[in-house]
């Protein structure tokens, strides 16, 4: 549970900067592996004694270094951004709507399967009631019967 209140609060709590040093840290550290074994590689292509394989090992690492610096900072901070813009607001739209408190228990079925398709059309969800009331049961869109275990379909 601890894990993921952290997780949530990399996205909601914290700000864009903290969050995105808190993604980059496993990319720098991918990252560090990385050069370490660029490293290696230079040390026996360099044993090979040709200037054109030590060339090409010499040009090649900066470069790849910096397009895989810039994709992850690029991607690590717009994915930071789009969260905070689109995906936290939904998530606290939604909580408000379906948290209970003392005066919203004594609703009726009719008043929460109002609540409850309004927040399934807004978020594009798809809402399964199971209930006995023949009301409710007849604002649903499709219905399947239940009788002695046995699923009855297209009622």
């Amino acid at each position: 549970m601890q894990v993921k209140e952290k997780k949530l609060s990399v996205f909601e709590i914290d700000s864009v900067p903290r969050a995105v040093a808190t993604l980059a840290i496993p990319s720098v550290l991918s990252m560090l592996v990385t050069v370490l074994y660029n490293m290696v590689d230079t040390v026996f292509v360099g044993q090979t004694h040709d200037p054109y394989q030590m060339n090409a090992v010499s040009m090649a690492t900066p470069v790849f270094m910096i397009l895989m610096a810039f994709g992850n900072l690029f991607g690590i901070f717009l994915i930071c951004y789009f969260i905070m813009w689109f995906a936290v607001p939904a998530a606290r739209s939604a909580r408000q709507k379906l948290e209970m408190n003392g005066d919203q228990i004594t609703r009726t079925g009719e008043d929460t399967m109002k609540l409850l398709t309004e927040c399934a059309a807004e978020f594009g969800q798809t809402l399964i009631v199971v209930t006995h009331n023949p009301e409710i049961a007849k604002k649903a869109q499709q219905i399947i019967r239940i009788e002695d275990g046995c699923i009855i379909k297209g009622l």
